[in-house]
C-alpha cells in the first residue's frame, strides 16, 4: 500500500511540474514573467494565453443581447468589438 501511495504521489508531481510546453508559446519565459497572448488560428473570438510556455485557450465574452462574441484584438491585446478588432482569418 505504501508503494502504491508513493507511485500515485510521484505521478501527480510529474504531471504538475512537467506540463507540456506548447510550441505556440514563445520561448524564454521564466517564473514571474508576463503573460503572452496569441490569436486563435481559426476563430476570431478565441485566443491563447501563454504563461511559462503553457497555453490556455480563452474565449472572448458574448455581446450583450446576442449570440455573437467579441473578437480578440491583437493590437490592443484584449477582446474588442469585431469592427474595431478587424480580425482576418
Amino acid at each position: 500500500m505504501k508503494f502504491l501511495s508513493l507511485t500515485v504521489f510521484a505521478i501527480l508531481i510529474a504531471a504538475v511540474c512537467c506540463a507540456e510546453i506548447d510550441p505556440r508559446c514563445p520561448g524564454g519565459e521564466s517564473e514571474g514573467s508576463s503573460v503572452t497572448y496569441i490569436p486563435h488560428e481559426s476563430d476570431c473570438s478565441k485566443y491563447y494565453m501563454c504563461s511559462n510556455g503553457v497555453s490556455h485557450l480563452m474565449q472572448c465574452p458574448k455581446v450583450a443581447g446576442s449570440d455573437d462574441h467579441l473578437h480578440w484584438d491583437t493590437i490592443e491585446q484584449t477582446c474588442n468589438w469585431p469592427a474595431v478588432a478587424k480580425c482576418e482569418l
